[in-house]
Parts: structure tokens; sequence; C-alpha cells
């Protein structure tokens, strides 16, 4: 058996704030970039009930202030 010091973090697989902040913007970008190609797939109004199940279904798993963070990074990112 193969003991592990007390002190490691196994649940932060990403050592800097800065790589956090990368991920983030990069996931609100491919957010956006997936809800622009619905949009012109399925039209504007599927697209949003779309979104709006991705964005609920992100509510649950990750609750609600990730969500939030998501929203605000994507609208950011639009203007």
């Amino acid at each position: 058996m193969v003991s592990r010091p007390r002190n490691t973090k196994l649940s932060s697989p990403y050592s800097s704030p800065a790589t956090l902040e990368f991920l983030r913007d990069t996931e609100a970008r491919e957010w956006i970039k997936r809800y622009r190609e619905k949009a012109k797939e399925v039209g504007p109004d599927e697209a949003r009930m779309w979104w709006d199940r991705i964005i609920s279904h992100i509510t649950r798993l990750r609750g609600e202030d990730a969500a939030f963070d998501l929203r605000q990074r994507m609208n950011r990112f639009n203007k």
C-alpha cells in the first residue's frame, strides 16, 4: 500500500489561479461559439430554449455561483 502525504490537495489539479481563470474564460468563449452555431442551425428561439436547458444543468451540477460566473464571462466576451 502506498501512503500519501497528508498535505496533498488531490481535489485541485490546477495549481495556479491564473490557470483557473484561463480555463473559465476558455469555457465561456466555447459556449458562445456553440450558441451561435446552434442559432444558425435551429434559429434564435430554439437556440435560446437549448441554452436555458444547458444553463439549468450547469446550475444543478456546479451551483448558482458557477452558472452566474459563466454568464457574466460570456456577456463580457460578447461585448
